[in-house]
Protein backbone atom coordinates (compact mmCIF):
# COMPACT_ATOMS: atom_id res chain seq x y z
CA UNK A 1 0.00 0.00 0.00
CA UNK A 2 1.57 3.54 -0.88
CA UNK A 3 1.55 5.97 1.59
CA UNK A 4 -1.04 8.12 0.39
CA UNK A 5 -3.55 5.55 0.44
CA UNK A 6 -2.85 5.08 4.24
CA UNK A 7 -2.92 8.66 5.52
CA UNK A 8 -6.69 8.89 3.36
CA UNK A 9 -7.32 5.54 5.34
CA UNK A 10 -6.27 7.23 8.94
CA UNK A 11 -8.22 10.40 7.74
CA UNK A 12 -11.06 8.91 7.13
CA UNK A 13 -11.11 6.75 10.13
CA UNK A 14 -10.17 9.85 12.33
CA UNK A 15 -13.37 11.62 10.96
CA UNK A 16 -15.41 8.56 10.61
CA UNK A 17 -15.57 6.58 13.55
CA UNK A 18 -15.70 9.35 16.05
CA UNK A 19 -18.99 10.81 13.74
CA UNK A 20 -20.48 7.42 13.76
CA UNK A 21 -19.90 6.91 17.44
CA UNK A 22 -21.00 10.17 18.22
CA UNK A 23 -24.43 9.04 15.73
CA UNK A 24 -25.06 5.96 17.74
CA UNK A 25 -23.78 6.86 21.48
CA UNK A 26 -22.22 5.29 24.17
CA UNK A 27 -22.87 1.43 23.78
CA UNK A 28 -25.16 2.02 20.60
CA UNK A 29 -27.77 2.43 23.16
CA UNK A 30 -30.73 4.56 22.01
CA UNK A 31 -31.83 7.27 24.47
CA UNK A 32 -34.71 7.59 26.91
CA UNK A 33 -35.10 10.85 27.37
CA UNK A 34 -37.81 12.51 25.55
CA UNK A 35 -37.76 16.09 25.15
CA UNK A 36 -40.57 16.79 27.76
CA UNK A 37 -38.18 15.17 30.36
CA UNK A 38 -39.88 12.53 31.03
CA UNK A 39 -38.54 9.33 31.42
CA UNK A 40 -40.07 6.38 28.54
CA UNK A 41 -40.86 3.30 30.53
CA UNK A 42 -40.81 -0.04 28.41
CA UNK A 43 -43.69 -2.25 29.21
CA UNK A 44 -44.87 -5.58 28.35
CA UNK A 45 -46.92 -5.98 25.16
CA UNK A 46 -49.89 -8.44 24.78
CA UNK A 47 -52.42 -9.41 21.91
CA UNK A 48 -56.10 -9.64 22.66
CA UNK A 49 -57.31 -13.09 23.38
CA UNK A 50 -53.90 -13.33 25.05
CA UNK A 51 -53.85 -14.58 28.85
CA UNK A 52 -51.91 -12.07 30.58
CA UNK A 53 -50.30 -12.39 33.79
CA UNK A 54 -49.09 -8.55 35.50
CA UNK A 55 -47.37 -8.18 38.97
CA UNK A 56 -48.64 -5.55 41.51
CA UNK A 57 -48.36 -1.88 39.49
CA UNK A 58 -47.29 -3.08 36.02
CA UNK A 59 -49.12 -2.24 33.14
CA UNK A 60 -49.08 -3.68 29.65
CA UNK A 61 -49.99 -2.34 26.45
CA UNK A 62 -51.83 -3.91 23.25
CA UNK A 63 -49.81 -1.37 20.49
CA UNK A 64 -52.29 -1.90 17.56
CA UNK A 65 -55.48 -0.46 19.57
CA UNK A 66 -52.96 1.78 21.90
CA UNK A 67 -54.76 -0.03 25.25
CA UNK A 68 -53.07 0.11 27.95
CA UNK A 69 -53.87 -2.31 31.27
CA UNK A 70 -52.52 -1.72 34.88
CA UNK A 71 -52.93 -3.90 37.99
CA UNK A 72 -53.28 -0.90 40.49
CA UNK A 73 -53.62 -2.88 43.89
CA UNK A 74 -55.19 -5.05 45.82
CA UNK A 75 -58.45 -4.31 47.48
CA UNK A 76 -59.13 -6.88 49.11
CA UNK A 77 -58.07 -10.43 50.06
CA UNK A 78 -60.44 -12.42 52.37
CA UNK A 79 -59.90 -15.48 50.39
CA UNK A 80 -60.01 -18.82 52.61
CA UNK A 81 -56.56 -19.90 53.32
CA UNK A 82 -54.89 -23.43 52.44
CA UNK A 83 -55.19 -26.15 55.37
CA UNK A 84 -57.79 -24.30 56.89
CA UNK A 85 -62.10 -25.08 56.93
CA UNK A 86 -63.93 -21.97 55.93
CA UNK A 87 -67.53 -21.36 55.76
CA UNK A 88 -67.05 -18.40 52.92
CA UNK A 89 -64.41 -19.35 50.33
CA UNK A 90 -63.82 -15.62 49.83
CA UNK A 91 -63.15 -13.31 47.50
CA UNK A 92 -60.08 -11.30 46.20
CA UNK A 93 -60.91 -8.10 44.57
CA UNK A 94 -58.63 -5.98 42.53
CA UNK A 95 -58.30 -2.54 40.76
CA UNK A 96 -57.10 -2.09 37.65
CA UNK A 97 -56.86 1.00 35.30
CA UNK A 98 -57.80 0.78 31.46
CA UNK A 99 -56.33 3.58 29.17
CA UNK A 100 -57.13 3.77 25.28
CA UNK A 101 -57.79 6.80 22.96
CA UNK A 102 -60.98 7.34 24.13
CA UNK A 103 -60.51 7.59 27.49
CA UNK A 104 -58.93 6.44 31.04
CA UNK A 105 -61.41 3.70 33.47
CA UNK A 106 -60.42 2.63 36.67
CA UNK A 107 -62.40 -0.16 37.99
CA UNK A 108 -62.32 -3.54 39.88
CA UNK A 109 -62.96 -7.52 39.53
CA UNK A 110 -63.34 -10.43 41.79
CA UNK A 111 -62.31 -13.81 41.87
CA UNK A 112 -65.69 -14.90 43.30
CA UNK A 113 -67.97 -16.24 40.73
CA UNK A 114 -70.51 -14.28 42.81
CA UNK A 115 -69.41 -10.57 41.84
CA UNK A 116 -67.78 -9.06 38.74
CA UNK A 117 -65.39 -11.33 37.41
CA UNK A 118 -65.13 -9.54 33.91
CA UNK A 119 -66.26 -6.32 32.56
CA UNK A 120 -66.85 -4.61 29.34
CA UNK A 121 -65.06 -1.23 28.42
CA UNK A 122 -64.11 0.73 25.44
CA UNK A 123 -65.39 -2.25 23.37
CA UNK A 124 -63.06 -4.81 25.37
CA UNK A 125 -63.85 -7.72 27.53
CA UNK A 126 -61.67 -7.87 30.43
CA UNK A 127 -62.24 -10.93 32.50
CA UNK A 128 -60.13 -11.95 35.66
CA UNK A 129 -58.66 -15.23 35.81
CA UNK A 130 -57.34 -15.44 39.51
CA UNK A 131 -55.18 -13.60 42.03
CA UNK A 132 -52.05 -15.15 43.10
CA UNK A 133 -50.47 -15.90 45.39
CA UNK A 134 -53.15 -17.64 46.82
CA UNK A 135 -53.51 -17.10 51.23
CA UNK A 136 -51.71 -20.02 52.67
CA UNK A 137 -52.37 -21.17 56.70
CA UNK A 138 -50.27 -20.26 58.66
CA UNK A 139 -48.61 -17.50 56.60
CA UNK A 140 -49.67 -14.14 56.63
CA UNK A 141 -51.45 -12.57 54.03
CA UNK A 142 -49.01 -11.34 51.55
CA UNK A 143 -48.03 -8.43 50.87
CA UNK A 144 -49.50 -5.85 47.84
CA UNK A 145 -46.05 -6.47 46.11
CA UNK A 146 -45.69 -10.37 45.70
CA UNK A 147 -49.52 -10.46 43.75
CA UNK A 148 -50.07 -10.85 40.50
CA UNK A 149 -53.47 -10.93 38.79
CA UNK A 150 -54.24 -13.17 35.62
CA UNK A 151 -56.44 -11.49 33.10
CA UNK A 152 -57.98 -11.59 29.46
CA UNK A 153 -58.91 -8.78 27.12
CA UNK A 154 -60.41 -9.41 24.22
Amino acid sequence: MNAGAGRVRSILAGVLLPGLLLVMGPGCERSTEPADGLLLKTRPSFNLGDTLTLAYGEAAENAPTRTVIRFDSVLEDSRCPTHVVCVWEGNARIALDLQEPGGEHRFSLNTHAGYARDTVLAGRTIRLINVLPYPEWPEPRPAQEEYKAILTIR
